[in-house]
């Protein structure tokens, strides 16, 4: 690559960077992390807070590290990637098919930018907005462990070192999945949302079940969650003079009512393996992206081709077949008033329902199973199995809604905007009280009224979700939507459950207010 060529290439991820941190969506985003942030670390007089402890069998309780430098510093490595892992492709998603829905291709056919190097460009975009939100989320620690108060030492190399080993790799490796996934068109919408949640889910219950070896794989931890817990654990029994290697046991997330039992962290062990790995990483994800990209082409990214369709030549019966053709306009002819167009209510949902449903003909293999399975009689509660499946089921419904996709005719039809608005409230609404129809019947044979109730708040509160990506961008419903499903149903944390039958009435209730102000706001700013 030429001098010329690698600035016209930074030029560009440049100018996707900027585009992006312009949008009112990073503010919202830096938000929603300081704001996870401050309640992962919370401080030792609060109680029901979400952190990560250790446990022991020899002592009594559950134990935190003291907020010093070194544990703030690799804490929020493992609180950031582990967010990251769910949802950090889901703020980077689109790069490539926003291209596609523009129609860009000339553009960049006839730019200095070859195939590879627009790849390039995206990857490197990606890279920089995940690494702006990463330092965003590595200052707001700092400023925990200042206001926790429990440790003033600053130590930069406590923070700088795990951010450049730990998460600079990782996100390095999630712009380049991000981008090998638009390349391929079938998987850039939500099969591919889909595919990259079951194998995030999957990679974490894999570091989960093996947070306890001694022995690690460096190169399968990419996200260096071991590596993290390996340090923990060994600061852990140093600090306890305990000699039995397996017998601490971390809980990433866990709510309990007493941070008072801490332990010290006075260093992080970095070894060389480890460190080497890190490069290797990045080698094979850059190496793998671009042999993607070397089977691929601007006509199969766009879906073009460079076929030419010759013009008919012109010859003198087509030109008198044309002339008879022609009829004279009389000039005291003037056309018809066109007749007011009368938007009905009804109407407006077929074109929504095909706007939803455009292109995810393959989504609905996977969707059909489920509605069907719903019907079991082994689904008798919001706690069933088949019902945690079924409710991730949404997010890839209403991450196709037509909230955020609004034509310009619209501004001017008489639909716009009471009935162009709740028609997609109702239309969603009753699509997805049609999908989770056989937990509705079977709450109603086994009498749950109650579990009823939630889940048709559930569903009014997702529905009211969606509706907010007239403001924000529908990434950011997709992040909070599996962040909560993982934290409310996964790991049964009952105020974070949308779906909520616990017998707390309040949470019900505070979801179903929720669902009404987001409609509200959402119905003002559309």
């Amino acid at each position: 690559m030429t001098r010329a060529s690698a600035l016209n290439l930074l030029s560009v991820s440049l100018v996707l960077v900027k585009e992006r941190i312009r949008r009112a969506s990073f503010l919202w985003t830096i938000v929603v992390f300081a704001c996870c942030t401050y309640y992962y670390f919370p401080a030792s007089d609060t109680t029901g807070s979400l952190t990560t402890v250790i446990k022991n069998s020899l002592l009594d309780g559950h134990y935190r590290g003291t907020y010093n430098s070194v544990w703030m510093g690799l804490l929020v490595v493992l609180f950031f990637n582990c967010l990251l892992l769910f949802g950090g492709i889901f703020l980077i998603r689109n790069s490539i098919g926003k291209d596609v829905t523009l129609q860009l291709e000339m553009y960049y056919t006839t730019s200095p930018l070859n195939v590879h190097q627009y790849a390039e460009s995206k990857r490197l975009a990606n890279f920089l907005y995940l690494a702006l939100v990463a330092m965003a989320v590595e200052v707001m620690a700092l400023i925990m462990q200042l206001c926790r108060g429990e440790s003033y030492a600053i130590e930069p190399l406590s923070y700088i070192v795990p951010f450049v080993l730990l998460i600079l790799p990782f996100i390095y490796v999630l712009s380049s999945v991000t981008v090998c996934m638009e390349l391929l068109p079938p998987l850039r919408r939500n099969l591919g949302n889909l595919l990259l949640f079951i194998l995030s889910y999957a990679y974490l219950s894999i570091i989960f079940a093996g947070a306890n070896k001694t022995e690690i794989n460096p190169y399968f931890d990419v996200t260096g969650l071991q590596f993290i817990v390996k340090n923990v654990f060994s600061q852990f029994r140093q600090y306890f003079a305990l000699t039995r290697p397996n017998d601490p046991s971390i809980s990433f997330f866990e709510t309990i009512g007493d941070y008072n039992n801490t332990f010290q962290m006075y260093t992080m062990t970095w070894e060389f393996k480890f460190v080497i790995s890190r490069i290797v990483i990045v080698l094979v994800a850059f190496i793998f992206m671009h042999l993607l990209v070397a089977l691929t082409s601007y006509e199969r990214i766009f879906g073009t081709s460079r076929t030419r369709v010759k013009p008919a030549k012109a010859n003198r019966s087509s030109a008198r077949k044309l002339a008879k053709s022609l009829v004279p306009v009389n000039p005291a002819y003037t056309a018809p008033a066109p007749e007011p167009f009368k938007a009905q209510f009804i109407s407006i949902i077929p074109y929504e329902l095909k706007i939803a449903f455009r292109g995810s003909e393959k989504l609905m293999l996977l969707v059909l199973p489920l509605l069907a399975a719903q019907y079991f009689p082994s689904i008798d509660s919001l706690h069933a199995i088949g019902f945690r499946l079924a409710s991730l089921m949404p997010l890839f419904i209403l991450s196709g809604s037509g909230f955020h996709k609004q034509e310009a005719y619209i501004y001017a039809t008489v639909a716009y905007k009471n009935k162009y608005y709740f028609s997609k409230i109702i239309m969603y609404m009753l699509l997805l009280a049609l999908f989770f129809s056989g937990t509705l019947f079977n709450l109603f044979v086994h009498a749950q009224y109650a579990g009823i109730l939630s889940l048709i708040v559930g569903i009014t509160f997702a529905v009211a979700s969606a509706s907010l990506t007239v403001v924000v961008p529908p990434n950011l419903f997709n992040v909070l939507y599996i962040l909560m499903w993982y934290m409310g149903i996964i790991q049964k944390i009952e105020v974070l459950n949308v779906y909520s039958n616990s017998g707390n009435g309040w949470i019900t209730g505070f979801y179903g207010a929720a669902a009404l102000l987001m409609m509200v706001f959402s119905y003002k700013k559309i």
